[in-house]
């Protein structure tokens, strides 16, 4: 049975983001998988890094239990708006207390090479990336350069050995008509039901 978390990184649950969720869900459940979904909205944890990477800051209960359901998966779904060309301040808090050596990836001495190697915890994983904006997509890519991508796909989930990663983008979306917006939730369900 394939395993699927969904992080919604949206504060509200009942954002585009959160509909993007309960129906991603949905067409990944009528497809025989097992879903869990995380709202980061309603976890409580302190997504600053108080004393930066020297120390450890210890883990709330919410973000262990985030964590243990990252881990437990075999293919992740992160469903974020874009603000101001990037990921809300709740997500990116979210993977700075979370994504730690250790846990999603590992430094190893190499002897022979004199000098330590990473290593990849979280190979054999898949992600999907759901991201909403306001902005026309080719502005996002053509003027801002789409950073997003390379974030996830080289600073984060990729660094950790996620492999492959797609993304789908939804744009316009204040803008949006209803029909519009269930146009993009049917193609989310769709989605859900081929586990991709």
């Amino acid at each position: 049975m394939k395993k699927i978390t969904i992080i919604v990184g949206h504060p509200l649950s009942t954002s585009l983001s959160g509909s993007l969720a309960k129906v991603y869900q949905k067409g990944a459940q009528t497809s025989g998988a097992e879903v869990k979904i995380v709202y980061l909205g309603k976890l409580k944890f302190d997504p600053v890094l108080r004393s930066g990477y020297k120390e450890r800051q210890e883990w709330e209960p919410d973000l262990k239990t985030a964590v243990d359901k990252l881990l437990w998966a075999d293919h992740w779904v992160f469903i974020t708006p874009i603000w101001w060309g990037a990921m809300p301040a709740l997500l990116k808090g979210f993977f700075d207390r979370t994504f730690l050596s250790g846990i999603m990836f590992k430094y190893q001495f190499n002897y022979k090479l004199g000098f330590a190697l990473r290593q990849r915890l979280m190979k054999g994983k898949t992600a999907r990336v759901l991201l909403t904006l306001d902005a026309p997509l080719f502005y996002y890519y053509f003027f801002i350069g789409h950073p997003i991508e390379a974030i996830f796909k080289k600073s984060i989930l990729g660094f950790c050995g996620v492999k492959p990663i797609y993304f789908n983008y939804f744009s316009q979306a204040r803008k949006a008509s209803p029909q519009k917006i269930q146009f993009w939730l049917n193609k989310v369900e769709n989605l859900g039901q081929k586990f991709l």
